[in-house]
C-alpha cells in the first residue's frame, strides 16, 4: 500500500506532493521525539542538573575579574563599580535561590503532571491538523479518494482527522481509495501511540523520575546560591544582610528588586 501511495503522489503536481512529504516528515519526527522522551533513561532535566551546579563558579570568576584593583581605586567611579559588581554577584545568589524554591513548589504541587498532559494534548492537536491537511491535499490530488453525501469542504477533512484519532465515525466523509485508507490507518496508529505515551508517562515510575530530576536541579541551584554566600563571607567578610545594606545604601531602588523576589529588604539607617 505504501508503494501505491508513493506512485500516486509522484505523478501529481509538485507543490502538493512536497507539502504532504514535509508534513509527513514533521509529524514523524515529532513522534520519534515523543518516543525518545518517554523511553530515554536520561531526561533532559537530568542533563541540565550538572550545569546548574556549576553556575556559581562562573558568577564568582566574573566578580573577581571585575573587582581587580586599579590606580583609581579611591575614586567615586571605582567605588560605584565595586557596588555594581557586588550587586551582580548577589543577584545571582538571589536568582538561584528563588528558582530553586519555585521549582520545588512546582514539583510538590504536581504541576509536572499538567506539563505531561499539555504535551500530549499538543501532540493530539498537531496530529489532527497535520493529517487533516494530508487528507485535503490527497483529495486535491485525487478527488475519488474520498466520498461524501454532499459537497466536500475543507473543514470536513479536519473533522475526519479528529474522528480517526478518536476511533469514532461521526462524519459523513469517508476514505475510499488505498492511499486515503493508509493515511487513516496511520492516524489510528498515532492515536494508539498517544494513549501508550499517556499510560507509560503518567501511570508508571516515569513521572517520578522526572520529579526526581527536577528536584536535583533545585538542589544544584541551591548549591550555587550557597557557594556564592560562602564566597561573600570568606572573601569579603559579609553576610547576605550586610550585602543588601551596602547595595541599598548606594541604590535605594534595589529594595523593590528584593521584594519582587519575595525577600524583605533590610532597614538602612540614614546617615
Amino acid at each position: 500500500m505504501l508503494a501505491v501511495l508513493g506512485i500516486s503522489l509522484f505523478t501529481k503536481p509538485l507543490p502538493l506532493v512536497l507539502g504532504m512529504i514535509v508534513l509527513g516528515a514533521y509529524i514523524s519526527l515529532h513522534y520519534l521525539f515523543r518516543i525518545r522522551v518517554a523511553y530515554n533513561p536520561n531526561s533532559l532535566f537530568a542533563n541540565i542538573a550538572p550545569v546548574m551546579g556549576r553556575l556559581w563558579q562562573h558568577s564568582i570568576d566574573t566578580f573577581k575579574a571585575a573587582a581587580q584593583p586599579s590606580e583609581k581605586a579611591e575614586t567615586p567611579e571605582y567605588r560605584s563599580k565595586q557596588i555594581q559588581n557586588l550587586k551582580n554577584l548577589y543577584l545571582n545568589n538571589l536568582l538561584w535561590s528563588y528558582l530553586a524554591t519555585r521549582l520545588r513548589l512546582a514539583v510538590s504541587s504536581r504541576r509536572t503532571d499538567l506539563y505531561f498532559i499539555l504535551a500530549l494534548i499538543y501532540t493530539s492537536i498537531l496530529t489532527v491538523i497535520v493529517f487533516g491537511f494530508e487528507y485535503w491535499a490527497l483529495y486535491k490530488l485525487s478527488p475519488s479518494s474520498f466520498s461524501s453525501a454532499g459537497p466536500i469542504r475543507i473543514w470536513e477533512f479536519f473533522l475526519l482527522s479528529f474522528n480517526a484519532i478518536l476511533h469514532t465515525q461521526f462524519t459523513t466523509l469517508s476514505a475510499t481509495s488505498g492511499p486515503a485508507l493508509l493515511l487513516a490507518n496511520l492516524e489510528l496508529g498515532a492515536g494508539l501511540l498517544i494513549g501508550l505515551f499517556f499510560v507509560f508517562v503518567l501511570l508508571t515510575s516515569q513521572r517520578e523520575r522526572y520529579r526526581q530530576d527536577l528536584n536535583t536541579i533545585g538542589d544544584q541551584l541551591t548549591r550555587s546560591a550557597r557557594e556564592i554566600e560562602t564566597f561573600l563571607a570568606r572573601e569579603l567578610g559579609l553576610n547576605l544582610i550586610e550585602v543588601e545594606v551596602k547595595i541599598i545604601e548606594a541604590d535605594p531602588t534595589f529594595s523593590s528588586t528584593l521584594k519582587s523576589f519575595n525577600r524583605t529588604p533590610p532597614e538602612v539607617l540614614s546617615h
